[in-house]
């Protein structure tokens, strides 16, 4: 920020055009001295770019999508030292996505390894220490779920927020029906330390309209990943209304819906760039608005079997694992996995193992949750324990991550998640009975008993 001369200054703020209430003047006016006047600016600009008139408040917390110092991508220490410099901190208290695996997380590596991935714990340490003095949540907060009751920051129905990540962005959007724009990184810092957002896109009644009309038809139960992926792939930006979906799925039961909502929106975000979808008397966009929701001139699309089948041959190219070779390591929690989540899989591994007579797994698997669900998995008992015992580890790092880590990554991974499978092609994903199968086992599966 301090890069910026007072010539250069000046002449941005000549560019701002956007209607500013009288706090936001004063701090563009630079009353509230240099650092809140370049915040402002930062935010002037940015409703300009996205054709925005004005600025309106945040009603509840923020999310950040960047955990640490990502060259290029995330805050420079610098920055964020010149925040706290400045005595600026957020307005409200913000959770963050999950950090990279901390050194003591990953288990035995060799001196090499721990000498390249160590080196940067102290920058990471310093970067986590600065957002905490602009307002992180202090306990719990890094995760890609900040919704989940462990971790506190759930939104209400038609609350302004700013938060990033795509997959928590669709949630926050789609079920719980808060508004939010998909932020870039720092754009939400600068968002929530300012308390204010554009007044454009998602945050509008209009631009949560629906522009596409989807149906889907196929002979089963659609994957829900899957069909999550083809839906981004066919609308990209768009807002669509998935209006069929209760002819697969039994809607009517909130653990399943919530899941399967979450697991459609991750993957549209992932296939296209959706920050909002509506599926009709079920979303509370569609209940609310009824046949309003559909914006004027929307155009209408067809999602078959076909192009479900196209998506997953497209998906499986490129991995190449011989089917013999015994996979490293088999990991879930992409994105994070809810309290209930693992207890699911806890009662499932404790059936299979007994089934086949086995004490442990015979693949090492690691499950990655919020420190809140772990905190509360560790209070309810030996589940933590049980796991263990069976050669399950429970983390909180980010699984996207540890795969494009190259000094932690594992070789040969196996998943239930599409979105990792995407960003890492080093990665193959099953369903989660094959999964199972495979972790009691230890053998792989032919590409037919893949997920879907």
């Amino acid at each position: 920020m301090s890069a910026w001369s007072p010539r250069d200054l000046g002449a941005h703020l000549d560019l701002v055009t956007i209607q500013l209430d009288d706090d936001e003047r004063r701090a563009l006016d630079g009353d509230e001295g240099p650092v809140w006047q370049k915040l402002m600016l930062t935010m002037a600009l940015y409703a300009q770019a996205m054709g925005a008139d004005r600025l309106v408040n945040l009603d509840a917390p923020g999310h950040l999508v960047i955990s640490e110092p990502v060259p290029g991508v995330g805050a420079r220490l610098e920055f964020l030292e010149e925040l706290v410099s400045a005595g600026i901190s957020g307005r409200m208290p913000f959770s963050v996505n999950p950090p990279a695996p901390a050194l003591a997380d990953i288990g035995d590596l060799s001196v090499s390894q721990s000498q390249t991935f160590g080196g940067r714990a102290p920058i990471i340490r310093r970067y986590t220490d600065l957002l905490l003095e602009l307002g992180l949540r202090p306990h719990g907060a890094a995760t890609c779920m900040p919704w989940l009751e462990e971790v506190g920051n759930k939104p209400a129905c038609g609350q302004v927020i700013a938060w990033a990540e795509s997959s928590a962005v669709v949630y926050a959007n789609s079920v719980l029906g808060a508004r939010t724009h998909r932020n870039p990184g720092l754009i939400d810092l600068v968002s929530n330390l300012t308390g204010r957002t554009p007044a454009a896109g998602l945050v509008t009644d209009e631009g949560r309209r629906a522009t596409v009309s989807v149906d889907v038809s196929t002979r089963q139960p659609p994957d829900p990943q899957l069909l999550g992926y083809v839906l981004g792939r066919a609308v990209l930006g768009e807002v669509p209304i998935l209006n069929n979906l209760g002819t697969y799925f039994e809607l009517e039961r909130p653990a399943i819906r919530c899941r399967l909502l979450h697991d459609i929106g991750t993957n549209a975000a992932v296939g296209g760039a959706v920050g909002l979808f509506h599926v009709r008397h079920v979303t509370p966009d569609a209940l609310r608005s009824g046949d309003a929701v559909l914006a004027p001139g929307y155009r209408s699309l067809l999602i078959g079997d076909a192009d479900l089948e196209a998506a997953e041959a497209e998906l499986r190219a490129g991995v190449e694992f011989v089917h013999d070779s015994p996979p490293a390591r088999a990991v879930l929690g992409c994105p994070h996995l809810s309290l209930e989540q693992i207890e699911q899989w806890t009662r499932r591994i404790d059936g299979a193992l007994s089934a086949a007579g086995r004490g442990s797994l015979a693949v090492p698997t690691t499950i990655v949750t919020a420190p809140g669900v772990l905190a509360a998995l560790r209070a309810r008992g030996d589940i933590i324990e049980r796991l263990g015992s069976w050669g399950v580890e429970v983390r909180c790092y980010c699984l996207e991550a540890l795969m494009q880590d190259s000094v932690v990554a594992p070789p040969v991974v196996i998943t239930n998640s599409n979105k990792l499978r995407y960003y890492n092609r080093g990665v193959m994903r099953f369903s989660d009975d094959a999964l199972l199968r495979i972790i009691i086992s230890g053998r792989l599966e032919q590409p037919s008993d893949r997920a879907p």
